[in-house]
């Protein structure tokens, strides 16, 4: 299993992958999964790599898909999707994919107006 690239002070306009985790507010038995991809290309292919390995144990149900922006005034673009899944946080490598990996606990579902869009969005404004 390859080890991801774990650092703390990775540059928003620098490609890598965000993500986090936490049990699924609608269903106890999943947990919720929220990826942000960050590259000048590829992305579509990023996130599916990811959602392959959260298909493991069963098909991953889409929360959210397809919210992207632009990082600042880079070349670079973010992806950010949400799915719930049966596969445990251990059978998931975001460092596969080659790329500096960041696990956010900030990354979780919000209410209101601060919502975890927001959040995202924000992250890379």
């Amino acid at each position: 299993m390859a080890k991801p690239i774990m650092k703390t002070g990775i540059a928003r306009d620098e490609r890598h992958v965000r993500w986090g985790y936490h049990k699924s507010p609608d269903d106890e038995t999943l947990m919720r999964y929220h990826f942000v991809v960050v590259d000048d290309k590829h992305r579509r292919e990023q996130m599916d790599e990811l959602v392959a390995q959260l298909n493991f144990t069963g098909s991953a149900v889409p929360i959210r898909q397809d919210v992207t922006g632009r990082v600042g005034q880079s070349k670079m673009h973010f992806l950010f999707e949400t799915f719930d899944s049966q596969t445990a946080p251990g059978m998931v490598n975001p460092g596969k994919l080659g790329k500096p990996v960041k696990f956010d606990r900030e990354l979780y579902e919000r209410k209101g107006t601060d919502g975890i869009e927001v959040y995202v969005t924000n992250q890379y404004a």
